[in-house]
Order: C-alpha cells, then structure tokens, then sequence
C-alpha cells in the first residue's frame, strides 16, 4: 500500500532500529543526495504500519525533508517490535553496498532474534525428541 507524504508527521524514527542500518559511506551519501535532487525519491520508504515506525529509508528520508521533496511510502504489517527488528535486519542483507564485516554482524543478529526461546515444558527425556526440532542454524543457512 502506497501513500504520498501527507503522512509523513506520522512517521517516526527509533533509534534501536536506525541503528541496525550500516552508515553509508561519505561518498554513497553524496550519491545518493544527487540522484535525489535530480530524480526525486524514486523508492518508497516503508513504514512499520501499526506504529508508523521507519523500517527502511532512514537516509532518503533525512534528504527529502532537508530539500522539501516527496517520497512514497509503503507500510508493512508486523506484530510486534521483535517482527520489525528482524524484517530490518533481513532487508539490510539483501543489501549490495555491506561490506562482509556488516554482512556476518547482520547475520549474527538474525541468528538470536530467530532462535526460538528456551525452557517451558519438557514432553520426557527423549534425545530424540530435542534432536526432531528444526535448528535455527539450519533454517538460516542451510
């Protein structure tokens, strides 16, 4: 779902998710405040629909306010911070412009936010049944 910037003082940025974002480099962010100020925001900014929280175009979204421009936004549906966090960091990954440290950070960090929480209740002491659970690890890279 596309909407225009009428919206845009309903879009907030948190600062645990702005984190999650590697920095552009000085010269990717001059590159991409001239293709803004010649082309406009071409690319919508999404938006975490039940919280109006920046999921992705923390930069674009600083360049379009500082020169007055439009931009679209999509929203996604999410159920909690948790489900945000981790759509943040997938995204990151699909990213071309990591380098491999930030690649392997963001990977560390889909890692723990996938693992499934431990204790509850135990169904006996079968080995076998522990071993029957799909690993994290496997799930991710496998």
């Amino acid at each position: 779902m596309l909407s225009p910037i009428a919206q845009d003082a309903d879009i907030h940025v948190d600062a645990e998710f702005s984190a999650l974002i590697p920095p552009l480099t000085p010269e990717e962010l001059v590159q991409l405040e001239a293709n803004i100020t010649a082309d406009g925001c071409r690319e919508p900014l999404v938006v975490w629909k039940e919280q109006g929280v920046l999921l992705d175009g923390h930069n674009r979204l600083r360049l379009c306010r500082k020169h007055g421009l439009e931009y679209a936004v999509r929203k996604v549906s999410l159920p909690d911070k948790p489900a945000a966090r981790l759509w943040i960091i997938r995204n990151q990954l699909g990213r071309r412009n990591l380098t491999p440290d930030q690649a392997s950070y963001l990977r560390g960090l889909e890692y723990e936010a996938s693992k499934q929480p431990h204790g509850g209740q135990k169904r006996g002491s079968a080995q076998n049944a522990l071993e029957d659970r799909p690993k994290t690890r496997r799930s991710l890279w496998c």
